[in-house]
């Protein structure tokens, strides 16, 4: 297996100290914050090998921010930052939305994730840092047509902690 090098994302803001460097993708375009409490939110184009700089971000994103795309015209993002920021941004419109019910619980550090489960619900999952004392059994599913969110069970997670829906299995309380 080979890879090949690819454009980085363009801006002036920090990617390293300040965190938040998240991705999604849809069938065409590669999402991304910058993180490092920018505002920055950019896409990559597959095909063409292009970014193109979006809307501004509601908020900055920092440690913990990440990104959702639910499919069709709609991307979710928690904040980070040990806040409950969260916002719906709309690809269609380059406009983001936040006035959604935030998150459970303070979304902070490294192994925060978000994942959708298909249908109505968003997974999301607090993650830790690197110390133990971080360590965290926060796991929530959002509701996309209730705009609620409910707590799960989940085991302690810390410091690189990551969901994945496996597609056409269906997701499980």
């Amino acid at each position: 297996a080979s890879y090949t090098a690819m454009q980085s994302m363009p801006g002036t803001g920090s990617y390293s100290g300040g965190g938040g460097k998240a991705t999604c993708s849809t069938s065409t375009h590669i999402y991304g914050f910058m993180g490092g409490g920018n505002t920055v939110f950019q896409r990559y184009e597959i095909a063409t090998g292009n970014w193109e700089g979006l809307s501004p971000t509601p908020w900055a994103q920092n440690y913990g921010a990440g990104l959702v795309w639910t499919g069709g015209d709609y991307i979710w993002a928690v904040q980070g930052a040990s806040t409950t920021g969260f916002a719906r941004y709309e690809i269609s419109t380059n406009t983001w939305s936040s006035g959604y019910v935030q998150c459970p619980f303070a979304v902070y550090w490294a192994g925060t994730s978000l994942a959708y489960g298909g249908g109505d619900y968003i997974y999301l999952v607090q993650g830790g840092s690197t110390s133990t004392e971080y360590a965290t059994n926060n796991f929530a599913r959002y509701s996309i047509s209730g705009n609620t969110w409910t707590l799960l069970a989940f085991p302690t997670a810390g410091c690189g902690a990551s969901l994945v829906w496996a597609g056409s299995a269906t997701p499980q309380r």
